[in-house]
């Protein structure tokens, strides 16, 4: 028979006691009992894997209540958000526009449109520019700064309630209009050719230029207008205007000398308007033709002198 394993070392270890019946048959050698108990490492085992699975249930039970905590609060929040209320409708966009055209003038109808929301205004613009607006009620505008013989495009637009917008276009030509209908405004290079001259010892300019500034005198040209020399600040001439045509007169000082002193000249300018353009959407004179005389009566020991010009004139904005 295979002896048994020796007891554990250290005071763990405690011999039992002797069967007396035993005692009396068998030899006095005394037999080791079995170990009394598992090693503490190995009774660790059974402790962990109980306490491991304990924290896993709990582990689980807390991410049960946090998921159903979770939809709870998600299906309150979406039960208690308010239904988004109907968007309001464009307004209706207007039909049937048309528009009719004069020189100055642009004319614009149309017909509210019969689907969407009412309108509240209607803004027109033209060539993108805002021109004005019209009440809901309106169905026509008119714009009365347009200028001849030019090409536009309008807009009017419905504007509803909540600013919505519903767009309609139209494009139209203004017709022509005479250079004479135009302001003569503005500065202009002026080329100025001698076809006659008398009285003078020496006359060295025959051909020369000069600059020209034009301000008209009120506030709807075309009408009276000034000019003023701008190389030769004494030369102020009021003109009258009759038609495309403008005619003054002034006395200016320094354009004639007699020996050595300022004589006083009498001139008198002639411009006949020969064509007009838009310039910055105004109704502009950009070239003339004309002439321009001069004269002086004998004085300070000199004989008397005059000098005729013809002019020609081109706006520096054209």
């Amino acid at each position: 028979m295979d002896e048994l394993p020796p007891p554990p070392a250290g005071s763990e270890g405690i011999p039992s006691t002797p069967d007396p019946a035993i005692s009396a048959t068998s030899p006095t050698t005394a037999v080791a009992s079995p170990p009394s108990a598992t090693p503490p490492s190995r009774r660790r085992w059974p402790i962990v894997v109980i306490v491991v699975g304990a924290v896993i249930l709990v582990v689980g039970a807390i991410g049960a209540v946090v998921a159903a905590t979770g939809d709870s609060l998600s299906s309150g929040s979406s039960s208690s958000t308010a239904a988004p209320s109907p968007s309001v409708a464009p307004p209706s966009t207007p039909t049937n526009l048309r528009a009719t055209a004069r020189s100055f003038q642009v004319k614009l109808t149309w017909h509210p449109g019969t689907e969407g929301s009412p309108a509240t205004r209607y803004d027109i613009r033209r060539d993108g520019t805002f021109v004005g607006e019209a009440k809901a009620s309106a169905s026509s505008f008119t714009d009365n700064d347009a200028v001849p013989s030019e090409h536009y495009r309008y807009t009017v637009t419905a504007v509803g309630a909540d600013q919505q917008r519903a767009v309609a276009n139209v494009d139209v030509t203004t017709k022509g209009a005479p250079p004479g209908t135009a302001a003569l405004v503005g500065t202009f290079n002026v080329h100025l050719h001698n076809t006659s001259h008398a009285g003078f010892s020496s006359f060295r300019n025959t051909d020369f230029s000069d600059g020209w500034r034009f301000q008209p005198r009120c506030k709807q040209p075309p009408c009276r207008t000034q000019l003023r020399n701008i190389n030769n600040k004494k030369m102020v001439v009021s003109l009258k205007q009759n038609g495309g045509s403008y005619t003054g007169s002034t006395s200016v000082a320094g354009l004639v000398t007699c020996q050595g002193h300022d004589v006083t000249t009498s001139i008198t300018v002639t411009i006949h308007a020969t064509q007009a353009d838009a310039v910055h959407d105004a109704w502009q004179i950009t070239k003339f033709t004309g002439t321009m005389s001069q004269s002086a009566s004998a004085q300070l020991g000199c004989t008397s002198s005059s000098a005729s010009f013809t002019v020609t004139g081109t706006s520096l904005k054209h």
